[in-house]
Parts: structure tokens; sequence; C-alpha cells
């Protein structure tokens, strides 16, 4: 153990927009920042002013949705994803618009994504997806429902170019999926083995 107490001081010095890319009739827009930062050190010393480069596209929702039945389903959704160029299984998830409510977003895009509308909602994680180079955090609901709760078709938006299959996975089977290396979207991981850790008799 540290004698020294570490604070983590973080002074951020300076921020330029480098470049940045807006799509179309929508909040989605992507950036990249030069950042110039002073923090502390380990040792409780402050660091000489550094620079990072940053990429930006704001803040994410997401949700792990349980369909009571016998048994239990995971909503998952699969569409094609250009980091990954692959067609990706995830949890129904969009971007915040600007400083809108999470949970006002994750209503929103598990309505448009799933066709699902109410449900118990509770915020379960938040998570950083890749603090070394991105700065975008999703909160991730924990939404249980029922089928009576479909009253749309869900897929997601076309002037989005939104085109999402929908499939209800049993617990137990997206569990394997899982481990199996099936699903690798972080979000998707995390909720699904959170779910695991905190409700182990499934």
């Amino acid at each position: 153990m540290s004698k020294i107490p570490f604070t983590g001081v973080i002074k951020i010095l300076d921020e330029k927009e480098l470049w940045k890319f807006e799509v179309p009739n929508s909040s989605i827009y992507f950036r990249i920042i030069l950042r110039t930062v002073e923090k502390q050190k380990i040792d409780g010393t402050m660091d000489k002013p550094r620079k990072f480069i940053v990429f930006d596209r704001g803040n994410s929702v997401c949700a792990l949705i349980l369909v009571r039945g016998k048994p239990n389903k995971f909503i998952l959704v699969r569409q094609y994803r250009g980091g990954s160029n692959s067609y990706d299984w995830e949890l129904p998830a969009g971007m915040r618009d600007g400083n809108e409510d999470a949970m006002k977003a994750v209503q929103r895009e598990v309505m448009e994504e799933t066709g699902f509308q109410g449900g118990l909602i509770f915020k379960s994680l938040k998570l950083k997806l890749s603090p070394g180079a991105a700065s975008e955090r999703s909160d991730v609901f924990y939404v249980e429902t029922s089928m009576e709760a479909r009253t749309g078709k869900g897929g997601g938006r076309i002037e989005e170019w939104e085109d999402i299959e929908v499939a209800f996975v049993p617990v137990k089977e997206a569990i394997q999926m899982v481990l199996r290396g099936e699903i690798t979207s972080a979000t998707a991981v995390a909720a699904i083995l959170w779910y695991a850790a905190e409700y182990s008799k499934i």
C-alpha cells in the first residue's frame, strides 16, 4: 500500500477540435479533440502537461431486457457494425441527444429497436467503453417486461439506416453465447455477466 494518498488531480489546460463530422438530420456526430492535460502522478507529484488525442461522439444508453416467461429470455439485437465490419449481437442501444436524460433516451431506443414500451426499469451499470482513446460512457439499464408490452414492430429507424434483427434468447443460452465468444459487444458482455452474478439462480 502506498504511503502517499493518491487523489488523481486532473487539470484540463486546453482543448482544440481537430475534426468534426455530423450525420445529416440526426443528433449523431463524431469529432477528434486534442486535449492538453496536467495530471497527478502515482507518487503524488504533478506531471508536466501532456497532449492526448480523444475521440468524442457523446454518451450512450443501452438496455438488458428480460422478458418474463418460461423460460425467461433476453432481447438481443443484431445489425451490421462498420467498426467491426460484422453483424454483431448487442443490447438495444443508442446515443443520448445532447443533455437528454438517460432514462428517457433508453426508453426511446428500446421502443425504436424492439417495439417494447414500459416495464420495470432499473439502472445497473455505468461503463467507460474505451477510456484510452474515447470519451463515450454508456448507462446500462436492466429492464423487466412481458410480451404484452410489445406495442410496436421495432427494427430501428429507416431514416438512420437501421436494419435491426430482434431475437428472444433464453437467459442461460445468452450467458453461454458470451462464454463461447458469440457475443463480444462490451456492453452486452458486461450486462449479461452482471446478471449472471447478481441472479445466480436462473
